[in-house]
């Protein structure tokens, strides 16, 4: 008996699903919260939304509601807990990968679906965390499907509709978001300049119109815009969009084989898109989500905020045009697809060894903090951080009345965000810097975590 095709596609997805979420869970269960992961702790935290609505804008958080608001129903309906306050992550993770995976498949068939998906794989770690990346991708591939479909004319009665709300989840999940329309601004040109007028008013008004989502969050924009002066990730030069671009791909082998399948398939066998089941405003939409990087950094010559994950979106173009490169490299020889399959299996598997160990080392440095901390706690001495970061990672972990004795080393040129609950610290000013007596340097590979102790 065969098996029809669709059916063992489901199987073979559910089965990587199974082992994606049981690697997702053991990597989550072993990596501790960091900084801004705590904050989102904090605010999910509050009784009720509306609480949790006034105290983003005091809060420090430079991102609209929507996942916070997302951990906050979790958080109530399942308790609070590392795993829970990672789960909205997880879980729109997990979709994003069945978009990527089931598009593809549809588009360029099975062996380019699974390539496509590996690609995509690059990013695992924004599964494990407790911040709003994953449920930014999830959004940015259903926007594309409900897009792909209204311009099918599939069910517009649904899909125009389901792709404006997509957007405005978008746009309410990152301010750097509103990037997102970008692709589909040029797809939609690419359209009418096919048809030599407007293609399809409904999908044009809505990328329009999504923008004014952002007059929701104004207070919240103005509490952002205070310190973006100050912002610790302003951007510096161009090579930071290279940076970038390695960053996407994860580790260097990753970014290799990208590279490769796509020099092969696109250079030098040139692309046929409608052979490929891929068209020309498919192709527009992937190379502007590809591009994302470069639109991020010119914003940010307005914004002085230039961080590589704000543009995350731009795996779904990566994944989606090396897919496309494979295909026309390896088309149906099944050895080479094979071995383009294996070699990123094998990457991968070293990236998630890799995760694995820094997060193991990572807690390994924390609980010796700890135990630091408690000794010197015990003589009567007070402890002082070089690293505000740290020093909240570490008051999260030690018993309250430890975390409140924890004091803070202030450089000159350290950034002070507005005073609030969630950056409230001990400091003491540099004049007395000198008055303090290194304690240990934890770990020698993160310099920044050093403890010192303060003497009377």
């Amino acid at each position: 008996m065969q098996w029809p095709g669709k059916i063992v596609d489901r199987v073979a997805f559910t089965g990587f699903s199974v082992v994606m979420l049981s690697a997702l869970w053991a990597l989550s269960s072993i990596k501790d919260l960091w900084t801004d992961e705590l904050l989102t702790l904090r605010l999910s935290a509050k009784p009720d939304l509306l609480a949790l609505w006034r105290a983003i804008p005091s809060s420090g958080d430079a991102t609209p509601p929507l996942f916070i608001a997302l951990t906050f129903l979790c958080v109530k309906l399942f308790g609070a807990g590392e795993i829970v306050l990672r789960l909205p992550s997880v879980l729109a993770y997990w979709v994003a990968c069945a978009v990527i995976f089931f598009v593809l498949l549809k588009k360029l068939g099975r062996p380019a679906a699974w390539f496509g998906l590996l690609i995509w794989l690059a990013q695992f770690r924004f599964a494990v965390e407790a911040r709003s990346y994953a449920v930014l991708l999830a959004l940015s591939a259903l926007s594309y499907v409900f897009w792909d479909a209204a311009r099918q004319r599939r069910a517009r009665r649904y899909t125009v509709p389901a792709f404006a709300l997509c957007l405005i989840g978008v746009l309410s999940t990152h301010y750097y978001g509103c990037l997102v329309l970008l692709p589909f601004a040029a797809g939609e040109v690419s359209r009418s300049l096919g048809k030599r007028r407007l293609a399809d008013p409904a999908t044009s008004a809505i990328i329009c119109l999504a923008p004014l989502t952002y007059l929701l969050y104004s207070s919240m924009i103005r509490a952002v815009s205070a310190f973006s002066t100050g912002f610790w990730a302003a951007p510096r030069d161009w090579s930071q969009v290279l940076w970038t671009y390695q960053f996407l791909l994860g580790t260097g082998g990753v970014a290799l084989l990208f590279g490769g399948s796509l020099l092969l398939g696109l250079v030098l066998q040139p692309l046929a898109p409608r052979s490929a089941g891929i068209d020309r405003d498919d192709v527009v939409v992937f190379l502007g989500f590809a591009a994302l990087p470069i639109a991020a950094y010119i914003l940010a010559q307005l914004t002085n905020a230039f961080v590589s994950r704000y543009t995350l979106p731009a795996i779904l173009g990566l994944a989606v045009l090396a897919a496309i490169g494979a295909k026309r490299f390896c088309g149906e020889d099944g050895r080479r697809w094979g071995v383009a399959l294996s070699v990123i299996i094998v990457i991968l598997a070293l990236d998630v060894r890799l995760a694995y160990k820094t997060w193991s080392h990572e807690r390994l440095v924390l609980r010796e903090a700890m135990n630091a901390v408690e000794r010197e706690a015990s003589a009567g001495r007070e402890v002082v951080l070089a690293d505000h970061n740290f020093r909240k990672k570490l008051a999260h972990y030690l018993r309250p009345e430890l975390a409140k004795s924890l004091r803070m080393l202030m450089p000159n040129d350290l950034l002070v965000y507005p005073a609030n609950e969630d950056f409230l610290y001990l400091g003491i000013p540099p004049a007395e810097s000198k008055n303090l007596q290194p304690l240990r340097q934890i770990d020698k590979t993160f310099g920044l975590y050093q403890v010192f102790r303060a003497d009377r």
